[in-house]
């Protein structure tokens, strides 16, 4: 049997509530929309039938452009985000969007919906991972139709391809076109659009049709600390 971790207390929207995780000192952030009775004291950020429907996506922030250059889309919580990932991307990359996705549970699977209907290369790169060196220009030369970088969600765990999923994740990830065009509605096809499920959706349907992720070296950096001290920070909490 887990132990269960230390008792806190964080914000959820305009309240907050005190509750234990088994395991330790796991922490999460609220930062997206549901109703302050739904909250549930988990990553479900409440229920997801009871909270706000609709995303509320603003718009796309273009960084610069470069003609005949892989797409790369940096997915971003404000406060959350990390300055350096931004200036390593932009240094990588031709083409470079940021898209503020903390409006709602749903801005991620919207923006993801919206670029897989569009059926065109893109890569995202997360606002709290580091990228290795050459990893944009990797991911235009790979010709294979799903890529990625895998990474440690903390520095002192397994990484996420030796303890999730071989499809790893959203962190550092390239899409192709024929990906898109062989599965059109696969994003649609959700069930569940919180940002939580996204990237474990995705994955999971992929590899049950049989698609392989192909795994790009080296690790790419996970910088987001999850540490209660580092959480309460974030928070404003002394």
């Amino acid at each position: 049997m887990r132990d269960l971790g230390q008792l806190h207390e964080h914000q959820h929207g305009e309240h907050s509530h005190r509750h234990q995780h088994p395991g330790g000192d796991q922490t999460h952030i609220h930062g997206w929309v549901s109703p302050p009775w739904a909250c549930n004291g988990d990553e479900s950020f409440g229920l997801e039938a009871d909270a706000d429907p609709d995303h509320h996506l603003c718009e796309i922030e273009l960084l610069q452009r470069a003609p005949q250059r892989l797409k790369v889309v940096m997915p971003y919580v404000t406060g959350l985000d990390f300055p350096a990932c931004v200036l390593t991307v932009r240094r990588q990359a031709g083409i470079v969007y940021r898209q503020n996705v903390g409006g709602s549970q749903y801005d991620y699977w919207e923006l993801t919906r919206r670029l897989w209907a569009m059926a065109e290369d893109f890569c995202y790169v997360e606002h709290d991972i580091m990228i290795p060196d050459h990893a944009i220009a990797q991911f235009e030369e790979c010709p294979e139709i799903w890529c990625a970088h895998d990474y440690r969600l903390r520095q002192d765990a397994l990484s996420i391809y030796d303890n999730y999923t071989k499809g790893m994740a959203f962190g550092a990830v390239r899409f192709r076109a024929p990906l898109m065009v062989k599965y059109p509605t696969l994003i649609e096809d959700h069930t569940f659009r919180r940002w939580t499920a996204l990237d474990g959706q995705t994955v999971n349907a992929l590899l049950a049709r049989g698609e392989v992720c192909h795994r790009h070296r080296p690790d790419a950096e996970h910088l987001h600390d999850y540490s209660v001290a580092a959480h309460r920070m974030r928070q404003g909490i002394s």
